[in-house]
C-alpha cells in the first residue's frame, strides 16, 4: 500500500517529461521527479527480499533529490530568462552527490516502520540548507521576474509559480523541523505529495500559454464565472456572445484598474484603439473605474 502514492507520482511525472517538450530545465526537473518516485517504489519492494538493493535506491532517491530543488531554480529562472548560464548551479547537487557517497550526507541506514529510514551525516545540514535556499530563491525569482516581465504570458507563468512556491516552503519547513525531533517522518509519506503537487502545478507552467492571470489573481473568481457558462454548458449562439461581452468587460476593467485608468495602456494591451476602447466603457458602464 506505501508504493502506490510514489507510483502515482511516477506516472504523473511521466506523463510531464513526455508533454514538457519545449525547455530543458522543465526536462531535468520531471526527470529528476520520476527517478525519486521511481526509486521509492523499487526501494520499497525490495526491503523485504534485498536490503542492499533496497540501499542503492535509498540512495539514488536522496541524489535525485539534490537536483530536484536545484532544478526547480533553473525552471523558474528560465520561465522568463532563456539562456544557459544558470546551469552552474548543477554544480550544487554534483558536489552534494560526493559528499553523500563519501559518508558525510548518510551514515547508514536502518529499517523503520517497514521504511528504510537514514541516519544523517556530517554534512547533512547542507541539504536542509539547499531545500530552503532553493525555495526562497524561487519565490524571489517569480517575484522579480513577474515585474520585470513585458508580456501577459510570461507574468503569468511568473505569478503562478509565486504562488505555488508558497505551499511547498510550509510543507518542507514543517518535515525539516520534524526531522530534528523524534517525530521524523519517512521520506516514503513525505515526498510523493511533494512530487504529485509538483508535478501537476509544474507541468501546467510549462506549457506554452497558461490562463491569463497578469493583472493578479484578485480577479480570476469573476473570470471563471464569465467563462464557466461556455465551458460547462451547450450555450445558444446568443449564450456565447454574451458571455464573450462579459468576458471582454472583465479584461477591460482588469487592466483599468491595472493601468491606473490609463486608456492608451488598456488599448495597447488590448491591440485596440483608443476610440473603441473609450467606446467600450461606455457601453458597459465601466467609467466608475476609470476613476480609481
Amino acid at each position: 500500500m506505501t508504493s502506490i502514492l510514489p507510483l502515482l507520482a511516477a506516472l504523473l511525472c511521466l506523463r510531464a517529461l513526455l508533454k514538457s517538450n519545449t525547455d530543458i530545465s522543465a526536462k531535468i526537473l520531471f526527470s529528476s521527479m520520476l527517478i525519486m518516485s521511481l526509486s521509492q517504489v523499487i526501494g520499497l519492494f525490495l526491503i523485504d527480499h534485498s536490503l542492499k538493493g533496497a540501499i542503492f535506491f535509498a540512495d539514488t532517491f536522496l541524489v535525485a533529490m539534490y537536483f530536484f530543488f536545484t532544478s526547480l531554480v533553473t525552471f523558474i529562472y528560465r520561465v522568463t530568462i532563456k539562456n544557459n548560464n544558470i546551469f552552474f548551479l548543477y554544480l550544487i547537487p554534483c558536489i552534494l552527490t560526493c559528499l553523500h557517497f563519501m559518508g558525510f550526507m548518510v551514515e547508514g541506514y536502518r529499517i523503520e516502520q517497514s521504511s528504510l529510514m537514514h541516519d544523517d551525516g556530517q554534512f547533512a545540514a547542507l541539504f536542509d540548507l539547499l531545500v530552503v535556499v532553493s525555495l526562497f530563491t524561487c519565490l524571489g525569482l517569480s517575484i522579480i521576474n513577474y515585474k520585470w516581465s513585458d508580456d501577459r504570458i510570461t507574468m503569468s507563468k511568473n505569478l503562478l509559480a509565486k504562488y505555488s512556491i508558497i505551499p511547498l516552503l510550509v510543507y518542507v519547513a514543517t518535515f525539516v523541523v520534524l526531522s530534528t525531533t523524534e517525530y521524523a517522518v519517512s521520506a516514503t509519506f513525505v515526498v510523493p505529495p511533494i512530487v504529485i503537487y509538483s508535478s501537476l502545478v509544474y507541468s501546467y507552467i510549462a506549457n506554452p500559454n497558461v490562463i491569463d492571470c497578469s493583472t493578479g489573481i484578485n480577479h480570476l473568481y469573476k473570470r471563471y464565472k464569465a467563462v464557466a457558462p461556455f465551458v460547462f454548458s451547450n450555450s445558444s449562439k446568443d449564450e456565447i456572445e454574451s458571455i464573450k461581452r462579459e468576458m471582454q468587460k472583465q479584461r477591460i476593467e482588469e487592466l483599468l484598474i491595472k493601468h491606473k485608468g490609463v486608456i492608451q495602456l488598456v488599448a495597447d494591451d488590448m491591440n485596440m484603439h483608443r476610440k473603441s476602447i473609450e467606446n467600450k466603457i461606455a457601453e458597459y458602464d465601466l467609467k466608475d473605474t476609470i476613476a480609481l
